[in-house]
């Protein structure tokens, strides 16, 4: 058995106090990179809504989140849908999916309308949703509301609203 100098350990601790210092260093790095903001690509406008389903069973998400996600297209899911993916239409600001043009949809969305929140999220071309793509972006959470999210195991952050009963013309 070799036992440790008083001279090699102090070498020893040496090494390790570089690599802890190192590590610290590197931490810190990565802490003020994930604290940073993030400039919008496109501005988010304040007086339209930005996500939702009417009392209809119409989707909605407004163009400016899809671009913000650096997005071509999203698609729907949600409890309606029972988690497949649904195209979405662009019309006007917003892309949009409607529940009246599918009749098991349809049915699945006035169940649920009548006795719960809604769950849905919007797929993109990136193997990603909306909301999960904004996680940590500071700039885009000021614009959600943090009782329209819930996150799942299964699927990741979603939104988790009530209709809208009487909803401003989006389209």
């Amino acid at each position: 058995m070799t036992m440790i100098q008083p001279k090699e350990k102090t070498l020893a601790t040496r090494g390790f106090m570089k690599k802890l210092a190192v590590l610290l260093i590197f931490s810190l790095i990565l802490a003020s990179c994930a604290s940073r903001e993030e400039p919008l690509i496109h501005p988010l406008p304040e007086d339209k809504p930005m996500y939702g389903v009417t009392h209809d069973g119409v989707f909605f998400i407004h163009d400016s989140l899809v671009l913000n996600a650096e997005v071509e297209s999203v698609q729907l899911a949600s409890q309606a849908t029972e988690w497949k993916k649904r195209p979405m239409e662009k019309v006007g600001d917003y892309h949009i999916y409607d529940c009246r043009n599918d009749n098991h949809d349809r049915a699945l969305f006035v169940f649920y309308r009548n006795y719960f929140k809604i769950q849905y999220c919007f797929y993109t071309d990136k193997y990603a949703s909306i909301p999960g793509v904004f996680s940590g972006n500071k700039e885009i959470s000021k614009h959600l509301d943090p009782e329209d999210l819930s996150i799942t195991a299964k699927v990741g952050p979603i939104f988790y609203t009530t209709v809208v009963e009487e909803g401003p013309p989006l389209w």
